[in-house]
C-alpha cells in the first residue's frame, strides 16, 4: 500500500516578493526531472481529467496515475531520481527511469527492459516521442551524455556537470534537441542545429528544461544567480524571478504558441510564468523538488477544434507534504499519493482528443504550432 507522508508542516501560502536568491552552490542535486514536449493522445477528458502521470512513491516504486486509477509498476526507482515520460503515435505510453540497479530501464506495454546502460548517480532520463519511436537522453555513469532510440546518437562525448540532467524535445520536423549542464557548467545544446555553448552558467545541481516552438525551442534554467533563465525563440533571458537552491524549471508550449514554465520560487511555493504572466499559486512545495507542466488540449471535429481554450495546461508537483498534486486545467488538488523524497513526478505532454472521421476513417488534426499524432 502507499502511505500517503504527512508531514507536520502543512502546505502553506506566502505573498513576500519574489527576490534575486543569493547565488551559491547548492550540495543537493536537482531531481532532473524533464518531460517531452510532444502532443499525445488520450482518451476524451471529464471536467476533472489528470493527465497520465509517472511517478516515484514514497516505496521508490515507480507508478503510473491516470485519471481515476493507479498503477504500481513493480519497478524500483533508484532513490533521489525522477521519471520521464510521453505518449507515442500509437497511443503507447512510455516510461524511462534509473532502476535502483543504476540502469536504465524503459517501461512500456511489455514491462520494463533494462538497456544496460549505467546511469550517474542521482540523475534521471528525459524521453520525447518521435516519428517511428522515442528517445532518450541521459547522464551516463561515465559522465558523458547519451542518446538512445530511434537515431539517437549514443555517448555524444559530451561532459555533463555531475548530478545534473538532460531535457530533450521533438520539433515539429521530427528532429530532437537537447538540453544540459555541460561539465562546465554552462547551458549547452545539442541536436538538429548542432551544438552550442550558450554561455550562460547554471545553478550547481539542477537541470534545464526544454521545449519545441515549431521548428525552434525554448529553454528555462535556473542560473548561477539563482534566478530564472528562458532562452531560444522568444525567451526573456533574465526573468529576475529568484528560484529555489537545488531546484529545476519545467516549460511547455501551449497549442497557441505561447511558452508558460513552472517552477519552485525561492519562498517554497509553486509558481508560473511566461504566457499570462508570474503567477503564485500559494502551494508549498517540498524542499529538493520541481514541478512538470504539460499541454492539455483537446482536437475534436473536421469542422475544427473544440472542447477546451487553447491556453490550457496542467501541473503535476511534490506538495510540502510530501503528496502529489496537480493543478491547472482539470487538476484536482492533493490526490493523497506519497511521493519518494528528492524526488518528482513527470506529467505527458498530450492532446485530449475526440477522434475526427471522414467516411468512418480517422483524420490529421491540426493545432498550430504543432500536428497533432494521427490516431
Amino acid at each position: 500500500m502507499i502511505r500517503t507522508i504527512r508531514s507536520s508542516i502543512s502546505i502553506w501560502k506566502c505573498a513576500l516578493p519574489l527576490m534575486a536568491a543569493i547565488a551559491g552552490a547548492s550540495s543537493q542535486a536537482s531531481p532532473g526531472f524533464s518531460v517531452s514536449d510532444n502532443l499525445g493522445m488520450q482518451p476524451p477528458p471529464t471536467l476533472q481529467y489528470m493527465v497520465p502521470l509517472a511517478a516515484q512513491a514514497n516505496t521508490t516504486s515507480l507508478w503510473i496515475l491516470k485519471h481515476n486509477t493507479a498503477g504500481d509498476k513493480q519497478a524500483g526507482v533508484m532513490p533521489g531520481t525522477s521519471p520521464s515520460t510521453t505518449v507515442l503515435k500509437n497511443g503507447t505510453l512510455v516510461t524511462a527511469f534509473q532502476a535502483n540497479t543504476g540502469k536504465l530501464f524503459i517501461l512500456g506495454p511489455s514491462g520494463a527492459q533494462d538497456w544496460g546502460l549505467g546511469m550517474m548517480a542521482g540523475t534521471s532520463p528525459s524521453i520525447t516521442a518521435t516519428r517511428n519511436g522515442f528517445q532518450v537522453a541521459f547522464q551516463a555513469d561515465t559522465g558523458n551524455l547519451w542518446i538512445v532510440g530511434e537515431g539517437g546518437a549514443g555517448d555524444t562525448r559530451m561532459g555533463m556537470m555531475r548530478g545534473t540532467s538532460p531535457s530533450i524535445t521533438t520539433l515539429y520536423n521530427g528532429a530532437t534537441v537537447t538540453a544540459f549542464q555541460a561539465n562546465t557548467s554552462n547551458l549547452f545544446t545539442t541536436g538538429f542545429y548542432g551544438t552550442k555553448d550558450w554561455n550562460l552558467g547554471m545553478m550547481v545541481g539542477t537541470s534545464p528544461s526544454i521545449t519545441a516552438l515549431g521548428n525552434e525551442f525554448q529553454v528555462a534554467v535556473q542560473a548561477n544567480t539563482g534566478n530564472l533563465f528562458t532562452v531560444g525563440y522568444g525567451g526573456a533571458g533574465d526573468t529576475g524571478l529568484g528560484m529555489m537552491t537545488g531546484t529545476s524549471p519545467s516549460i511547455t508550449t501551449l497549442a497557441i504558441g505561447a511558452s508558460i514554465t513552472a517552477f519552485q520560487a525561492n519562498n517554497g511555493n509553486l509558481y508560473t510564468t511566461g504566457y499570462g504572466g508570474a503567477k503564485n499559486w500559494g502551494v508549498g512545495m517540498r524542499a529538493g523538488t520541481s514541478p512538470s507542466i504539460t499541454t492539455v488540449q483537446i482536437g475534436g471535429t473536421v469542422t475544427g477544434v473544440i472542447g477546451m481554450p487553447l491556453d490550457t495546461y496542467q501541473i503535476a508537483f511534490q506538495a510540502n507534504t510530501g503528496s502529489l498534486w496537480t493543478v491547472g486545467y482539470g487538476g484536482s488538488g492533493d490526490h493523497n499519493f506519497g511521493m519518494a523524497p528528492n524526488t518528482s513526478p513527470s506529467a505527458v505532454p498530450m492532446v485530449l482528443y475526440s477522434i475526427p472521421q471522414v467516411d468512418n476513417r480517422p483524420i490529421n488534426v491540426t493545432i498550430p504550432p504543432y500536428p497533432v499524432w494521427r490516431w
